[in-house]
């Protein structure tokens, strides 16, 4: 989505895949190649539940250490980590970007030690660094996520819509992927480049249950089925927390989206257009 987006505003853009990091080499080849004013580390992996630290943090070392001791003086490029809300942990009180997080697993511990990574080289003046900690994102060419899979089983021939958990089910916020996208264009165009991550989210962020996720997508697919619970002893994997984007409502950024209800929307009309 953000190389799409990106091209489509005539950027220059350079991307390498997941399959492409398994080799830390890889990463290191390529900016030695192409030389990037901007580096955008996604972080991505549609198996957050084996993501560990010991195969995230190295990679995002390895990058930044071959800047420090291979890129030429003149080279400091804009390096923009894909962090997490997730790092606060679950709370009913909204947070902004000076609070503290509560990390309370092994893939927000392994985002945050990344952050760290990224404030130690901009401070030692290596690249000009900045971690975005973004909800749930939501959109065309989604490949995973809550979305993505009550498309599908809308879509397919079962009688029954199958959801997971306890009723209401999982709860979090939400981002559609287009606003998420121009949201990085908008930190390297204004130069936003500070000490704190930056909280990637729309203004208004209450979250939405499963349940209203399921609605929703319904509503805007035109089909209908009973809902059937199944697996009630998971205990999902819910981000109950509205975070505020101060900095972005700082500088003005307009949003296409403004809530989690209408990324949904955003995101189905999306997800099924030709």
């Amino acid at each position: 989505n953000l190389q799409i987006h990106l091209m489509s505003q005539n950027h220059q853009v350079c991307s390498i895949w997941r399959d492409g990091l398994k080799n830390l080499q890889t990463s290191n080849d390529t900016i030695t190649k192409y030389q990037p004013d901007v580096i955008v580390h996604l972080a991505a992996d549609p198996y957050v539940k084996s993501v560990n630290i010991d195969s995230h943090f190295p990679l995002t070392l390895s990058i930044l250490n071959w800047i420090k001791q291979n890129a030429l003086p003149t080279y400091r490029p804009i390096f923009i980590y894909a962090s997490s809300a997730t790092l606060f942990g679950n709370c009913d009180i909204p947070k902004n970007e000076t609070n503290r997080v509560n990390p309370s697993s092994i893939y927000s511990v392994c985002k945050l030690s990344c952050e760290h990574l990224v404030e130690l080289f901009t401070k030692s003046k290596v690249i000009r660094g900045v971690s975005i900690r973004a909800v749930a994102n939501v959109g065309k060419h989604s490949t995973h996520g809550i979305l993505h899979d009550f498309v599908r089983k809308l879509q397919s021939d079962s009688p029954t819509f199958k959801l997971i958990g306890k009723e209401p089910g999982t709860i979090k916020p939400f981002i559609h992927v287009r606003d998420a996208c121009r949201i990085i264009e908008f930190i390297v165009d204004k130069h936003i480049i500070q000490d704190r991550p930056i909280n990637v989210a729309p203004p208004d962020t209450r979250p939405l249950s499963a349940l209203e996720v399921a609605n929703i997508t319904m509503s805007e697919l035109g089909i209908t089925k009973p809902i059937e619970w199944v697996d009630e002893t998971w205990e999902g994997d819910d981000n109950r927390l509205e975070i505020v984007p101060d900095t972005l409502m700082k500088h003005d950024f307009k949003w296409l989206y403004p809530d989690s209800i209408s990324a949904i929307k955003g995101a189905v009309k999306d997800m099924i257009s030709v």
